[in-house]
């Protein structure tokens, strides 16, 4: 029958009539992304959020591009989902090829988009529309990508007519904020241990973890994503910009939809025990330094140390024990290191965590 077909569109061609193209256009699987980017779940999709529908868009001939007027593509959003308002259709990123209008049809935003340039052969691009959740409740959105032939003088004859219908379900949801059951906040050496717990964990894109010298004025000390968990932990650096007698630490939430939400405020020390806060000098060594200073930059050395050196991959080649009464610093031995990158940690009593630096000998 095909090859029927073609004869006669031939025989149709040679007398005269329109020229007729063999090409495939084609859709792939639509799916739904936040606006920044990332993938959202198609089953929550906030009520007066704004999501991007994405919608993949390809000419599978490899020899011939689709003709202006031959195709128009039609996207039906579902009872729930309507276009945002502030969404400009001329400006969307496939606006060069198709013509974009939107109508209400039998209770629904229809998306229209007319080919009005040449689609050409090998063609691959993804459609962006930001639409937004109008309904509570579940629907479908359906893409067409339709043969029309509409005042062209080539005629397009569709290739493969059974990869031109895309279908995605979706349920529009009342994200109720998620519920902050706990945080806990520990001093561990010169790190800050943050413990807290969420649930209702829906629409959460990430949490922030903030701290503050004062109360007021919270610096982000950084961030994990939601991954629908109920208990997560983060561990940030005590630095010099955040250091104080008591810092105030607390845990944000941020929605997919940019909404922030926060736990309760813990105090905690704010500055790590003198024999943990060092540093190295020089650094990097010179190569005919012998000797490498570690210094207490908050407090003095008291009591034992133990003071491990290794090489970059992890290999031991160093150890030894120190006994420092009020001590500001100390040298360790690093003449006989070759050039390049090594590891130096010191552990202090039993109670403190180990602060592991890195150094680079020339």
């Amino acid at each position: 029958m095909k090859n029927l077909l073609c004869s006669l569109l031939l025989i149709l061609s040679v007398k005269g009539y329109s020229q007729v193209v063999f090409a495939d256009p084609a859709l792939n699987q639509t799916g739904i992304t936040t606006v920044a980017g990332t993938q959202q779940d198609e089953s929550l999709l906030p009520l007066d959020g704004v999501v991007n529908l994405n919608l993949p868009l390809l000419n599978l001939s490899l020899l011939n591009a689709l003709p202006a007027g031959s195709c128009k593509i039609k996207i039906g959003l579902g009872s729930k989902l309507i276009l945002n308002p502030d969404f400009n259709l001329s400006n969307t990123n496939t606006s060069n090829y198709f013509n974009w209008t939107a109508t209400n049809q039998g209770g629904q935003v229809q998306l229209t988009g007319d080919l009005i340039a040449p689609l050409p052969a090998n063609f691959s691009a993804t459609g962006i529309f930001q639409v937004k959740g109008s309904l509570l409740g579940s629907s479908t959105i359906t893409i067409n990508f339709l043969v029309t032939n509409h005042n062209t003088p080539e005629i397009l004859s569709d290739e493969n007519p059974n990869n031109n219908t895309s279908f995605l379900p979706y349920t529009v949801v009342n994200p109720v904020p998620v519920n902050f059951s706990g945080i806990n906040v520990k001093r561990e050496g010169c790190d800050i241990r943050v413990n807290f717990s969420a649930e209702n964990e829906v629409n959460v894109s990430h949490y922030e973890i903030e701290a503050s010298k004062d109360g007021i004025n919270f610096r982000k000390m950084g961030q994990t994503a939601a991954r629908n968990s109920i208990n997560y932990s983060y561990i940030f650096p005590l630095t010099d910009v955040i250091k104080a007698a008591l810092i105030q630490v607390r845990v944000k939430s941020v929605d997919k939809d940019g909404k922030v939400q926060y736990t309760e405020t813990k105090s905690v020390k704010g500055t790590c025990d003198g024999s943990l806060a060092i540093s190295l000098y020089p650094s990097p060594l010179p190569a005919q330094q012998t000797m490498l200073t570690i210094r207490a930059d908050e407090g003095i050395f008291n009591g034992r140390l133990s003071v491990s050196l290794t090489d970059i991959t992890g290999k031991l080649l160093g150890n030894k024990n120190i006994n420092l009464n009020n001590a500001r610093q100390f040298n360790y031995e690093t003449g006989y290191l070759a050039a390049g990158q090594y590891l130096i940690k010191v552990q202090g009593n039993d109670s403190d965590a180990p602060v592991v630096l890195r150094f680079q000998k020339w």
